[in-house]
């Protein structure tokens, strides 16, 4: 298995004809490859979060592509959709979250609305 790096995502995603040089049964796409790729839609592709979660469903129902850890993008993705923070924020506390993390530190307002997060000198 090989893995893929954001441009190679962010290709796919753009640009049809990169599908046909792809040879292996499957690829690996690791978490801070999907935290880029939702700045990258977000910031240089003015994607809304609607169209950056429809993106990200296509890579989940994409059976060649394999992630670090399935259900922690599963439910990043799901409170992305309801919640105000970034995907990146999502990834992070999901993330933590499988590693037995109990609550991640923040300066980020948004971010910390999910229960995951505890805002720094807030209470």
């Amino acid at each position: 298995m090989k893995g893929l790096d954001t441009n190679i995502i962010i290709s796919l995603l753009f640009d049809e004809g990169l599908e046909d040089v792809l040879e292996d049964p499957a690829y690996h796409i690791g978490t801070v490859v999907l935290a880029e790729v939702a700045w990258v839609l977000r910031s240089s592709f003015r994607k809304s979060r609607q169209e950056i979660a429809l993106t990200f469903e296509r890579l989940l129902a994409d059976p060649i592509l394999r992630f670090d850890n399935r259900q922690v993008l599963e439910m990043a993705l799901m409170d992305f959709r309801l919640g105000p923070a970034d995907l990146p924020d999502y990834l992070l506390i999901h993330g933590n979250r499988s590693r037995g993390v109990s609550q991640t530190l923040t300066n980020d307002r948004k971010a910390a609305r999910h229960d995951g997060f505890t805002l720094l000198g807030g209470t």
